[in-house]
């Protein structure tokens, strides 16, 4: 199961940053290139609407130009990739590429997109509409884990959305392969008096029937999946809905576009299964 959504352009990009057998230098520049496509596809809007020559800045004047739309989160990654980026471009005697700086610097490219998301939810709610949720699911399990993880509550379950943000978190961990953790914590929560004897057992009962069921929902493994996921939500969208959620799915438009969807097998579409 893939773990990282990339748009086609720069799926060689990614393949050079994460193969062991590269080169660090190589490595190191591929990140370098990769923050570099994504802050021009998904990143670039707002700064290219007031300056025509964006697109020929050096890397350093684009995450400049950018920083006021975005947070602090992005442009810190940014500014940490493209320095590691121009080291392993430049040749330089005295000072060799740490292999360190460059593993930081790839999980933080690769890890980009998913913060691309948090900002944009952050802005117009994960609960903005009742499909904007379902929209983050056509995502990849792993991405999913991490946007969810910035919005659940593990201190206080004060209302149902804080609840159902907590089941979607549980759920997204149990797609991901990580069921164990997911039981982990709902005992943990359950001990903190975060949860009572009755929602405890209902999430460990659903976490048990999702885990039994996976091999039949349409869990996405790849971005054909996703694909196939995201274009079978839009078509359940009403114009309103597809409206109000208008600049999340051009975010996930930019990272499907060129991507021929899988089709669903043996795999049921929008299955629920009840508590």
């Amino acid at each position: 199961m893939s773990t990282v959504l990339s748009p086609k352009v720069g799926e060689n990009r990614l393949s050079e940053m994460l193969s062991d057998e590269i080169a660090i230098e190589t490595r190191g520049w591929a990140a370098r290139w990769y923050a570099e496509m994504l802050i021009e596809l998904f990143l670039s809007d707002g700064a290219k609407s007031k300056s025509e020559k964006f697109s020929t800045l050096s890397l350093g004047d684009k995450i400049k130009e950018i920083s006021p739309y975005y947070s602090k989160s992005i442009i810190d990654d940014l500014y940490t990739i493209e320095h590691v980026g121009n080291q392993a471009s430049h040749f330089n005697s005295e000072r060799e590429v740490a292999e360190d700086e460059v593993s930081v610097a790839v999980n933080k490219a690769v890890r980009l997109f998913d913060l691309i998301l948090i900002d944009e939810l952050k802005i117009s709610g994960l609960e903005n509409t009742p499909n904007t949720a379902t929209l983050l699911s056509t995502t990849l399990p792993s991405i999913r884990v991490n946007v969810l993880r910035e919005f659940v509550n593990l201190e206080s379950i004060d209302n149902e959305y804080e609840m159902a943000v907590l089941d979607k978190y549980l759920l997204a961990l149990v797609k991901n392969g990580q069921r164990e953790k997911a039981r982990r914590l709902t005992k943990k929560l359950l001990k903190k008096s975060v949860l009572n004897d009755f929602q405890y057992k209902c999430l460990e009962n659903k976490i048990n029937i999702i885990h039994s069921n996976l091999d039949s929902l349409p869990v996405a493994k790849s971005i054909e999946d996703c694909k196939r996921n995201f274009e079978d939500v839009l078509a359940s969208m009403s114009p309103d809905e597809l409206e109000k959620n208008a600049n999340f799915i051009r975010l996930l438009k930019i990272m499907y576009n060129s991507v021929t969807p899988s089709d669903f097998g043996e795999a049921k579409g929008n299955t629920v299964y009840l508590q």
